[in-house]
């Protein structure tokens, strides 16, 4: 048995073959809380990884806020073929954000030749300018587990 959170009280129930492999029930004394979780399939194996949708690739998009509860950044896509849908993808703890102009405002613009921003800002300042309502357009850099790994403002004036 497991306390987790100091009310909740879990156990793990044997499987009817013995292999200790069967389900998992917590729940919350004198009270109707409770939930189970069992293994997946036959095999009592985990599922396989959940699909990703950007692994490693590279994305203009247009940030739309952020979620602070799950720390997830919401976005839509930022091209020709927008597909109206909106997504959420955690920044990786160790993210880089450049700012072009708006982001971390400066004397001056800062881009690339392809008009991104090269002035290093750190992840607090974009997620402020999420959580005050200021959409960021962007190019986003993901890694193969779905965490943006960079972040560059795309200039616009």
């Amino acid at each position: 048995m497991l306390d987790v959170q100091g009310k909740w009280t879990c156990a793990r129930q044997e499987d009817s073959a013995g292999g200790g492999q069967g389900a998992v029930v917590c729940g919350v004394s004198n009270s109707s809380l409770q939930l189970e979780t069992r293994p997946s399939g036959s095999t009592g194996k985990a599922p396989d990884q959940e699909i990703r949708k950007f692994p490693n690739s590279a994305r203009q998009v247009r940030f739309t806020g952020y979620d602070a509860d799950v720390r997830m950044v919401r976005f839509t896509l930022d091209t020709d073929q927008q597909d109206g849908e909106t997504y959420r993808l955690p920044l990786q703890k160790a993210a880089k954000v450049f700012s072009a102009a708006t982001l971390c405002p400066s004397d001056s613009v800062t881009i690339d030749d392809q008009g991104y921003g090269t002035l290093p800002c750190g992840q607090d300042q974009l997620i402020q300018q999420l959580a005050d309502g200021n959409p960021v357009r962007a190019r986003i850099s993901v890694n193969d587990a779905d965490q943006i790994t960079t972040v560059k403002e795309s200039y616009h004036p």
